[in-house]
């Protein structure tokens, strides 16, 4: 098995921590004491700094998150110097848990990723298949409610 080609693509709105914080901090105001809304921003701003990100993106205007998986499938066949009707099967990688925390899911998400180049592996080993194509997209529809109305709340927001 040979993996010919890696693609990616991200949504085009570069959001800071920072401007989360504020979003949070603003929708926040009318439902916890400025006591609370500290406890919450402190604690936000240490999950982020645990995560290790800055930026994250969001869908501009007119974005769907197919439109990502199709853009990466399709430099991903280029790249690879192939056409879509050269591959003959597509396991689609697919977050969906929103159970746990963040790492647990991102390791379910892993193990999928990898469960999928498993079975790729043994289809292209006995000849079912010459091209598989493998798809990973967030499927998310983004997070427009941003009110924390009690601090522990804030964790399982924070996880998904």
């Amino acid at each position: 098995m040979r993996i010919r080609s890696i693609a990616s693509s991200i949504a085009t709105r570069r959001v800071t921590c920072e401007e989360l914080v504020e979003r949070v901090r603003q929708a926040s105001a009318s439902s916890l004491p400025p006591r609370q809304i500290e406890k919450v921003i402190k604690r936000l701003r240490m999950l982020f700094r645990i995560a290790g990100s800055r930026d994250r993106y969001e869908r501009g205007d007119g974005e769907r998150s197919g439109n990502f998986v199709r853009r990466a499938a399709r430099e991903a066949l280029a790249k690879a110097d192939l056409l879509p009707g050269d591959i003959e099967t597509r396991p689609v990688c697919r977050r969906r848990s929103r159970l746990g925390g963040a790492r647990h899911v991102e390791l379910l998400h892993a193990r999928r990723v990898l469960r999928a180049l498993c079975i790729s592996y043994h289809f292209l080993k006995n000849g079912a298949y010459k091209h598989i194509l493998i798809l990973n997209g967030e499927f998310n529809a983004g997070y427009g409610n941003w009110r924390i109305t009690h601090p522990k709340q804030l964790d399982y927001r924070f996880a998904q």
